[in-house]
C-alpha cells in the first residue's frame, strides 16, 4: 500500500470516528435532556401548586418573596440538572450561567414591582352618593341659580336596596336649600 493511500485511509477512518462521536454526543445530549425533564416537570408542578397555595395566604408580602425564592431555587435546580446531564463544555456552561443569573435578577425586580402594588393599593373610591361639603355647596349654588319656575321633585330609590335609600336621604336637604320643593319630604321606594 502506498503512503498516499494509507493517508487517505487514515483520513477516512478519522472522519468515521468523528461522525460516530458527533452522533453519540447528540444521543448523549438528547438523553441528557430527557433526564433533566424527568426531574423538572414534577418539580415545576410542585412549584406551581406551592405558588397557588402561597399566593392566597393572608401574608401577601411574605408570600410574594417565598414565590420569588421558589422560582430562583427552581432556576438553580434546572441549571444544576442541565450542567450535570447536558452541558459538558465550560464555554456552554458559562453562557447559560450568565443567562440564569440575568433571569434571576429579572425575577427579583419583578418581585419588587409586584410588592409595590401590594403595599400601595389604589385608593378606595369614595361612596358614589356621598358629597363632600364643597360639592354640596357647589350643587346647592347650581340649584339656587336657576330662575325658571321650580317644579316639585320626587326623590326615589329602588325597593329592596336600603343602602341607596339611606344614601339619597341627604339630597332632600340639598334640594330644599336649592329652593326646590321635595314631595312628602322623604325618599320614596319605587316599585319596578
Amino acid at each position: 500500500m502506498s503512503r498516499a493511500s494509507r493517508q487517505k485511509s487514515a483520513k477516512k477512518q478519522k472522519a468515521r470516528k468523528q461522525i460516530r462521536a458527533n452522533g453519540s454526543n447528540n444521543q448523549q445530549e438528547e438523553k441528557g435532556w430527557r433526564d433533566v425533564l424527568v426531574w423538572v416537570i414534577p418539580l415545576a408542578i410542585g412549584f406551581i401548586l406551592t405558588f397557588i397555595g402561597i399566593a392566597y395566604s393572608t401574608h401577601k408580602v411574605f408570600a410574594l418573596w417565598a414565590v420569588v425564592g421558589a422560582v430562583i431555587a427552581f432556576l438553580v435546580f434546572v441549571l444544576f440538572l442541565a450542567e450535570w446531564y447536558v452541558w459538558r463544555e465550560k464555554r456552554v456552561r458559562r453562557k447559560f450561567r450568565i443567562a440564569f443569573a440575568v433571569l434571576s435578577i429579572v425575577v427579583v425586580v419583578a418581585g419588587f414591582v409586584w410588592q409595590s402594588h401590594i403595599e400601595n393599593p389604589p385608593p378606595p373610591r369614595p361612596p358614589w352618593l356621598a358629597l363632600t361639603d364643597e360639592q354640596k355647596r357647589g350643587f346647592i349654588a347650581v340649584l339656587a341659580s336657576q330662575t325658571d319656575t321650580r317644579e316639585r321633585i320626587r326623590i326615589g330609590c329602588p325597593l329592596g336596596n336600603d343602602e341607596v335609600c339611606v344614601s339619597t336621604s341627604p339630597f332632600i336637604e340639598v334640594f330644599k336649600r336649592g329652593h326646590f320643593v321635595v314631595e312628602n319630604d322623604r325618599v320614596d321606594r319605587i316599585h319596578r
